[in-house]
């Protein structure tokens, strides 16, 4: 159900600075911006999201693409998976998962 992962989410303390700074030192290209979080592509394979917040050993966390949203959420309620509400913003749908050591996954889908 899974398509591959989608990005691998890093939190900083101010977003414009961490973005501008990726982009300088290692010519990162800004592929999509929200308020609080951009989506940065360094040469190929998956992007790095910067997500503005509280930076805390452990916080970063993949994202994983399905084409399958509804599908992959009842799949890992079913397997008895710790899964948190569903969201959306302007650009995705996704939610949280959690795995036997309580660490943070995400899945996403979105239009491409």
């Amino acid at each position: 159900m899974l398509e591959r992962m989608d990005t691998f989410c890093l939190h900083v303390r101010h977003l414009s600075e961490a973005r501008r700074w990726y982009e300088r030192i290692l010519n990162a290209q800004t592929a999509y911006q929200e308020e609080d979080y951009c989506v940065l592509t360094i040469g190929g394979g998956a992007p790095l999201t910067l997500e503005e917040g509280e930076v805390k050993p452990g916080s970063s966390y993949p994202i994983f693409y399905t084409k399958d949203y509804e599908g992959m959420y009842m799949y890992l309620q079913e397997k008895e998976v710790k899964v948190g509400a569903k969201k959306e913003d302007e650009a995705r749908q996704y939610f949280d998962f959690y795995d036997l050591d309580g660490n943070k996954l995400q899945v996403c889908s979105y239009e491409s």
